[in-house]
């Protein structure tokens, strides 16, 4: 093929899927999310401080299910490195649910506003240990070192120890 033949390639950036655990730490993977009417439905029912806590949530591959939580991950831990993706998310938020960017705008402007988001994907075949080392994880990734001291020494192979978490 000559290179007038070629296909000229994209500038696009290249998307791959979410993973929430895997990606916890990383905001510029969720920096081109798009909400959209489905995800703010989503995101509030999330966010929601009534009601009930269980959610399952289905939909086809690639409607944006995992973004939407990896982005709510970011926006309940609130870490400076995410700060940046979260703005220019509430940009595009804006256009679809302007009540619910300015929530996360400003959650974003005030530092003091972090929570731990402990992230769980896929099937776990010892719940409570899934639990323990990801709520480990979530502390590490937020730089809770004293804080989480205690987790380790916690029984999580037993189904009764998970509340013990909390």
């Amino acid at each position: 093929m000559s290179p007038k033949e070629q296909p000229a390639l994209s500038t696009e950036p290249f998307l791959r899927s979410i993973n929430i655990c895997y990606d916890a730490e990383s905001p510029e993977r969720i920096s081109h999310f798009r909400p959209t009417s489905k995800c703010v439905t989503l995101l509030r029912a999330l966010l929601d401080d009534g009601g009930d806590k269980a959610f399952l949530v289905t939909a086809p591959y690639g409607t944006g299910k995992s973004l939407t939580t990896a982005y709510l991950l970011h926006l309940i831990e609130n870490r400076d490195e995410s700060r940046q993706a979260l703005s220019d998310i509430e940009t595009r938020l804006a256009e679809v649910s302007p009540e619910l960017a300015g929530l996360a705008s400003s959650r974003r402007k005030n530092r003091r506003h972090r929570g731990i988001a402990i992230a769980l994907q896929g099937a776990h075949e010892h719940v409570p240990g899934a639990i323990k080392a990801a709520a480990l994880e979530a502390m590490r990734r937020l730089r809770l070192g004293r804080q989480g001291r205690p987790l380790p020494r916690i029984e999580g192979h037993r189904p009764h120890a998970a509340p013990s978490f909390f």
